[in-house]
C-alpha cells in the first residue's frame, strides 16, 4: 500500500510539475539582422527589361532588407524586383516583389528590417513597366 502510494504521489508531483521549456534549432537565419553582413547597391534604371541589381552565389540565398525607389521620369513607370538566374533573370524568373506605382520625385519605401529572402543561387533583379522609366534606387541586402 505505500509503495501504491508512493508511486502516485510521484505521478501526482510530475503531472503538476512546470512543462519542460522546448529548445528549437534555427534552420536558416536572417541575414538582415547583422548589419555588418549587409551590403548597399545605389543606381540607376533604365528601360523595360530585367536587369541583373545582385549576382546569385551558388546555393547562397539573398535577404531582401530594405528598398527605396525614387522615380525620376517616364510615364505611368512601375518598378518590381524578380529573380532568376542568367545575369538579367530571364531564366526562371520569378516576381519577388510585385510591380508598384513610382510617382515622380517622390519616394517609395519599403524600410524593413526584412522583406524576405530568395531561392538559393538566383540572382535580383530589378524590372520596370512604362514609358521610358528612370528611377533611382537604394537597396540593402545581405547574403547567406
Amino acid at each position: 500500500m505505500k509503495k501504491k502510494l508512493a508511486c502516485l504521489t510521484l505521478l501526482a508531483a510530475l503531472a503538476l510539475a512546470a512543462p519542460l521549456a522546448a529548445q528549437t534549432v534555427p534552420t536558416s537565419f536572417n541575414s538582415c539582422d547583422n548589419t555588418r553582413s549587409t551590403q548597399t547597391y545605389i543606381g540607376q534604371t533604365s528601360g523595360t527589361s530585367a536587369v541583373q541589381i545582385v549576382p546569385g552565389l551558388s546555393a547562397a540565398h539573398i535577404y531582401v532588407c530594405s528598398l527605396i525607389v525614387i522615380n525620376a521620369s517616364g510615364t505611368t513607370p512601375t518598378f518590381s524586383l524578380v529573380t532568376g538566374s542568367q545575369s538579367n533573370c530571364a531564366q526562371n524568373q520569378i516576381v519577388f516583389l510585385g510591380a508598384f506605382s513610382t510617382p515622380a520625385q517622390t519616394p517609395v519605401i519599403f524600410p524593413g528590417p526584412y522583406i524576405g529572402a530568395t531561392a538559393g543561387g538566383l540572382a535580383l533583379c530589378y524590372l520596370q513597366t512604362g514609358t521610358t522609366p528612370v528611377s533611382t534606387y537604394i537597396l540593402v541586402v545581405a547574403e547567406g
